[in-house]
């Protein structure tokens, strides 16, 4: 019975038109603290920072995470200079 279901997976997969891949990289994410301390400021900001939709965030469940390519070019583009609360010292 096992082989019937292999077969099956087989066929399927050859008849769809994606690539699968074994290599996956994943990036890590980054919480409230992990961006507070990269830019040295208090978690307090980043929340802010979030609440006003100027820095780029996720929701996973109940949980905020940054993708910190995302948090690295919202900075490049100055969109967090804009709020008058980025003390960076980058």
């Amino acid at each position: 019975m096992n082989d019937n279901i292999n077969n099956i997976d087989k066929e399927h997969l050859k008849s769809n038109d994606f690539i699968l891949s074994k290599e996956i990289k994943i990036e890590p994410l980054w919480n409230n603290q992990d961006v507070s301390e990269f830019f040295k400021v208090s978690p307090g900001t980043v929340r802010y920072w979030c609440h006003v939709k100027a820095i780029s965030y996720h929701k996973i469940g109940g949980l905020v995470r940054f993708r910190p390519k995302e948090v690295i070019n919202d900075f490049e583009c100055g969109r967090l200079g804009k709020i008058g609360k980025c003390r960076s010292y980058l």
